[in-house]
C-alpha cells in the first residue's frame, strides 16, 4: 500500500499518515476508515478510504470514479467530503451525483513541498525575537478559540465548537502542534495535520486578524519544522488557497516551491 502511495508522497498525505498510525483496521476511531484499493497485474494503481467522518481520500489516477462509488456503497455512510488531487475529487464528484451539493469549501490548492535542509529561517525566529514551543494544556482556552476561528473562515456556519475541540485534542495528543510566542505571550499557531518519519504536513496555521502582517505565522511554521528536521525529517507538504495571497507569500520565504494542485471538497 505505502510503496504506491508513495509514488504520489506530496498528494497522500492523509492517506500515508492514517494508515502509519492506524494501520487497515477501522475500529470506530474518527481518523480510521474503510479502505479500497484497485489491483493491476498484482500491483496496487488505485487507493481511497471512506474515514469515519465521512471523508473520502482519494490516491487513484485511474479509475477514481469506480472507486469512489464502490467504498461509498460498501460503507453506506454518507460522503460529507472528497480529498486529493483535484483532478481526480472533480470526476469522483460527479461519479458520485454530487455536481450540484451544496459546499461549505470547494477549493483547488495550491501544494507545496521543501526539503528541510533548504529551510530559510526568519529572521524573527532566528534572533530570538520570537520562539516557538510545543502547545500544552495551559494554552487550551487561548488556542480552543483560536482553531474554531481558523475553522470558521475555512468551513464558515459548518464549523463547530465540539469540532475545533476534536481538532485540537487530536494534535495536542499527537504533540503535533505549536505556539510562536513574543515575550512570553501567544502570537500564531502551527501544526502538523499529518506526519510519516521522514515528511510532515503543516496546517492548521492561524494568527489572530490583529497580529497578522508582522511574519509570526512563517516563524510559527519554521520554529516547528526545524524541530522535525532535528528529529530526522526530511521534508514538508503543505497546502493553501490559491488566492490567499499572504499565506503563499509566507510559504515561499520559507522556502516551499509549488509541485502540483490539491483539492479540499466539503458538502453541507
Amino acid at each position: 500500500m505505502d510503496a504506491f502511495l508513495a509514488q504520489y508522497a506530496g498528494s497522500s498525505m492523509f492517506l500515508r499518515s492514517n494508515c502509519h498510525r492506524h494501520g487497515l483496521a477501522d475500529f470506530g476511531l474518527p481518523l480510521q476508515g474503510t479502505w479500497l484499493a484497485k489491483v493491476n497485474m498484482g500491483e496496487i494503481v488505485g487507493v481511497v478510504c471512506h474515514s469515519r467522518r465521512g471523508t473520502i481520500l482519494l490516491q487513484a489516477p485511474d479509475d477514481v470514479e469506480v472507486l469512489a462509488i464502490a467504498v461509498a456503497e460498501h460503507t453506506k455512510r454518507e460522503v460529507k467530503g472528497l480529498i486529493g488531487p483535484w483532478e481526480q475529487s472533480c470526476k469522483a464528484r460527479h461519479a458520485l451525483g454530487k455536481d450540484q451539493a451544496d459546499t461549505s469549501l470547494d477549493s483547488c490548492e495550491d501544494l507545496f513541498e521543501i526539503l528541510l535542509d533548504d529551510l530559510i529561517v526568519p529572521s524573527k525566529l532566528a534572533k530570538g525575537e520570537i520562539t516557538v514551543r510545543h502547545a500544552t494544556a495551559a494554552d487550551q482556552p487561548l488556542l480552543l478559540k483560536w482553531q474554531f476561528a481558523y475553522e470558521q473562515a475555512l468551513f464558515g456556519d459548518q464549523a463547530t465548537p465540539d469540532g475545533a475541540r476534536e481538532t485540537f485534542e487530536s494534535f495536542l495528543s499527537q504533540n503535533a502542534l505549536w505556539v510562536a510566542t513574543r515575550e512570553g505571550d501567544p502570537v500564531s499557531q502551527s501544526a502538523f495535520n499529518a506526519q510519516l518519519p521522514d515528511c510532515v504536513q503543516v496546517g492548521g496555521v492561524f494568527t489572530p486578524p490583529k497580529l497578522r502582517g508582522h511574519g509570526y505565522a512563517r516563524c510559527a511554521v519554521a520554529g516547528s519544522l526545524l524541530e522535525a528536521r532535528n528529529q530526522g525529517v526530511k521534508r514538508s507538504i503543505l497546502f493553501t488557497a490559491k488566492d490567499n495571497t499572504p499565506a503563499r507569500r509566507a510559504y515561499v520565504s520559507l522556502g516551499y516551491k509549488i509541485i502540483g494542485d490539491f483539492g479540499l471538497t466539503f458538502f453541507r
